[in-house]
């Protein structure tokens, strides 16, 4: 980090925004695999987001933001529901049958797909020998973690099919990112988007729950204080504080610095889930976060840049 950087601002504040980046974002899957245990995954969703949403927009108004019109509405709401329903709550939902663990590590790929799904930049990107190479050392790693016979048994369709939602989840998580930053940004502010993106998606998921009739699995009078107090964490904390602090990081630092948090996310769910939810540190899955990782610094260091 370039000294030059934090030049002007507090370092106490700039210590504070990376701790919610690297320790919060990360103990959030900690978090989802204590309240999903009792809170099925769409209504956690619900609460989680349109709660979130509604103390976010309460900010924003506080601030005398800008409401989006009618007509903005669908462009912020879409990659919204990529980002979060598809993207985030994919995550509330394979915690019911992966390891909080295994999860961050596979969520770990995001700058790989960031590299493989942005097809405005392939002509530039796959011209530079090291990102490829970064692209293929972290498919290594995925490859390493998946084939751990200690974690997984393939011969079980569920384990498979929730890995192939966990995977599928980052990447429309990706998608959404994505048509974010190439759709024309109007003066609606990052946290009034956010605000609205996650009341739409906290509705729309309370709309599924009901559908799929999901309080039939949950008994609200014998939820314990545990998975209260996981999901006030993912509003307030998970949801709220560390978003706002990841977008003041953004605007006083370099997005690649902001980045690295992916690079630590994992091992702090690696290292909760083993300490409190007695999951399993495989050496396997060890390499296997550590090839991804040294992949996504490979990624970070050579990108090309514009």
């Amino acid at each position: 980090m370039k000294l030059s950087e934090l030049k002007n601002i507090p370092s106490f504040k700039i210590f504070l925004a990376f701790a919610a980046l690297y320790i919060v974002w990360g103990s959030t899957y900690f978090a989802i695999a204590i309240s999903v245990q009792e809170i099925p995954p769409l209504l956690l969703a619900g609460v989680r987001f349109f709660t979130a949403g509604i103390l976010l927009l309460a900010f924003c108004l506080f601030k005398k933001q800008r409401l989006p019109g009618i007509m903005e509405l669908p462009k912020i709401i879409v990659p919204g529901i990529f980002i979060l329903f598809f993207g985030t709550g994919s995550v509330m939902w394979v915690e019911q049958y992966l390891e909080s663990s295994v999860t961050a590590i596979i969520w770990a790929f995001i700058p790989m797909w960031f590299i493989v799904l942005d097809y405005r930049r392939w002509r530039v990107n796959f011209r530079n020998r090291f990102l490829i190479m970064g692209l293929l050392m972290g498919i290594v790693g995925v490859l390493v973690l998946f084939f751990d016979d200690a974690k997984f048994n393939f011969n079980d369709g569920n384990i498979v099919t929730n890995i192939v939602i966990a995977i599928g989840g980052t990447m429309f998580f990706v998608t959404g990112s994505l048509m974010t930053k190439y759709t024309v940004q109007g003066t609606i502010t990052a946290p009034m988007k956010a605000a609205v993106q996650m009341m739409a998606v906290g509705v729309l998921s309370f709309g599924l729950a009901l559908v799929l009739d999901e309080r039939q699995h949950m008994e609200a009078a014998s939820i314990s204080l545990d998975a209260i107090l996981s999901l006030l964490y993912l509003i307030v904390f998970g949801s709220v504080l560390t978003y706002l602090a990841y977008l003041w990081l953004l605007d006083k630092v370099s997005s690649a610095i902001v980045g690295t948090y992916t690079y630590v996310n994992p091992l702090v769910a690696l290292i909760l889930g083993w300490l409190f939810l007695d999951e399993t540190v495989t050496i396997r899955q060890m390499l296997a976060l550590a090839v991804i990782i040294g992949s996504i610094v490979l990624i970070n260091v050579f990108k090309p840049k514009k």
